[in-house]
């Protein structure tokens, strides 16, 4: 996940699963991504207003929590990166949780949604098979 600070002039960089082997291959593509930003803004009529994304200076965060190789939890973790309610180094400092705990929180979030059409089933749903499940142990 990349975020682009327009107001500090800077572009961060928030990778689950850094590797020196890929930041070259990395880079290109996040330069790509910014390039169509770029482009994006242009065709909205940018009248010079915004600075060019892919002239931005690049900052990885290194003190991100990382996910275990092999885990598959990129989603997890970019999610939680969503999560801060404002991008700043500070705010994402305090952004601290295991594999496990993003993704029992993802699944909970998602469950009590109050748009979740589904939410009372599930929950139902949930409380049947732990009950069913404590009375056989």
């Amino acid at each position: 996940m990349c975020v682009v600070n327009f107001k500090h002039a800077i572009v961060y960089v928030l990778d689950s699963l850094p590797s020196l082997s890929k930041l070259k291959v990395q880079n290109e593509k996040v330069l790509r991504v910014l390039q169509y930003l770029d482009d994006l803004i242009q065709h909205l009529g940018n009248n010079g207003c915004v600075k060019k994304a892919h002239k931005l200076p690049i900052k990885r965060l290194k003190w991100l929590p990382i996910q275990e190789p092999g885990s598959d939890d990129c989603g997890v973790y970019t999610a939680k990166y969503f999560d801060l309610k404002q991008f700043n180094e500070e705010e994402a400092a305090k952004l601290k949780f295991t594999s496990e705990e993003g993704r029992n929180n993802l699944i909970l979030d998602l469950i009590l949604c109050g748009e979740n059409i589904i939410r009372n089933e599930v929950i139902r749903k949930a409380q049947q098979k732990y009950r069913n499940t404590r009375r056989i142990t």
